[in-house]
């Protein structure tokens, strides 16, 4: 049978085509899922294995060295501690290697074995040696092979080896600029590289000290000590712990307030040396230091009492009240000395010495007779008024 276009039976099958379409993708969308699935949950096992391989392979150790003088720059003859550090930058334990250490005034090279029972822990900085040196002219310094034998595995093995060098001078190399200063005063002061400024000052007990300190670039660091007698000056320059009243370092500017507490010389240090071990090298460091010095008031002017101003008359009427009863003191002692003698007995009263006037004998005796003829002896007026 012949199907004319535009019949109804035509319009039928066209659309029976059109409506079964959908029904033949089903089966292939269902395959898709379904690999699709399988996939997800294979890969869902699969990532943690990949994850955890990945990690195991990247948690290596990477071991390097570090190390710093106490105080730069080196002066001969001055002493000085040089520091030796190793350092585990990476990510893993490090233990079972061994380090080998040369540095000035050592003899030989020294070896350091780290044990596996105590590894270096990631990020961990463990100090290996401190030495006690003295200052000399020339290059000086230390190198650092870490895992000299070669024994474990590192993520960096270019890092192993660390050198450093100073370089020593000798003292008159070192620009030191000292004034003595005994009030008030402001310096705008040119500082050289590796050179000091010391200000000091005599303090009595209770003595306040005020100062500060700036820089004319703001970007410019330097350090300010100050320290109480001469033996803490010292400590600046390697003799012994470093011991300031007040430090601070790596400041532009900077301002302090110190009391004496007792009388002592102080020093205001102003420092544009290059410190610590990465130090970028001073340039010209142009500063301005101020210091007030306020004096506490004499000692004889205070007084302990609290009395203030009545102290004066108080003292004045105690000085007359005593020096008036001392006084009347003394003539009644005299007084009672004199009455004390008017009544001793007259037997003991010397008589004046008298002639007899019968024989002539001179009485030598305190005697109303004589001793040679017995007669009574004539006493004179003096004698009678002492009666």
């Amino acid at each position: 049978m012949r199907i004319l276009p535009g019949s109804t039976e035509a319009t039928l099958r066209v659309g029976s085509k059109s409506l079964m379409a959908p029904r033949a993708i089903v089966p292939s969308l269902r395959r898709t899922v379904a690999i699709a699935f399988v996939g997800g949950v294979v890969l869902g096992f699969a990532l943690p294995v990949l994850f955890s391989m990945t990690a195991t392979a990247v948690a290596l150790p990477d071991l390097t060295a570090d190390g710093w003088l106490d105080h730069e720059p080196v002066i001969e003859g001055y002493p000085y501690v040089l520091t030796l550090a190793i350092w585990n930058v990476g990510d893993a334990p490090a233990g079972n290697f061994t380090v080998l250490m040369q540095y000035s005034g050592h003899g030989g090279p020294d070896l350091l074995r780290i044990p596996a029972s105590d590894p270096l822990m990631p990020g961990e900085k463990r100090v290996v040696r401190t030495a006690n040196l003295t200052g000399s002219q020339g290059t000086l310094g230390f190198g650092i092979t870490m895992d000299s034998y070669n024994e474990i595995t590192e993520s960096n093995e270019s890092n192993n080896q660390v050198n450093r060098l100073w370089d020593g001078i000798s003292p008159a190399e070192r620009p030191i600029f000292r004034e003595t200063i005994q009030g008030n005063v402001t310096r705008l002061e040119s500082l050289p590289t590796e050179s000091t400024l010391i200000l000091n000052a005599t303090l009595r007990k209770d003595d306040r000290l005020r100062y500060q300190a700036t820089g004319q670039v703001g970007t410019q660091q330097f350090d300010v000590f100050l320290f109480v007698g001469q033996t803490n000056l010292n400590t600046y320059f390697g003799f012994g712990t470093l011991s300031p009243k007040i430090l601070q370092r790596g400041i532009t500017t900077a301002q302090g307030d110190f009391t004496a507490r007792q009388d002592d010389v102080v020093f205001l240090v102003v420092d544009n040396l290059s410190d610590g071990p990465y130090p970028p090298w001073p340039k010209l460091l142009n500063v301005t230091v101020t210091i007030e010095i306020e004096r506490a008031p004499p000692a004889s002017t205070t007084l302990p009492t609290g009395l203030g101003p009545l102290w004066i008359p108080i003292a004045i009427v105690g000085g007359t009240v005593f020096g008036v009863g001392g006084a009347i003191a003394g003539a009644l002692l005299l007084r009672r000395r004199s009455q004390a003698a008017e009544a001793a007995p007259a037997a003991w009263r010397p008589l004046d010495a008298t002639v007899c006037s019968s024989c002539g004998t001179r009485a030598t005796a305190s005697s109303q007779f004589c001793v040679r003829c017995g007669a009574r002896l004539t006493i004179s007026g003096a004698g009678r008024n002492k009666r």
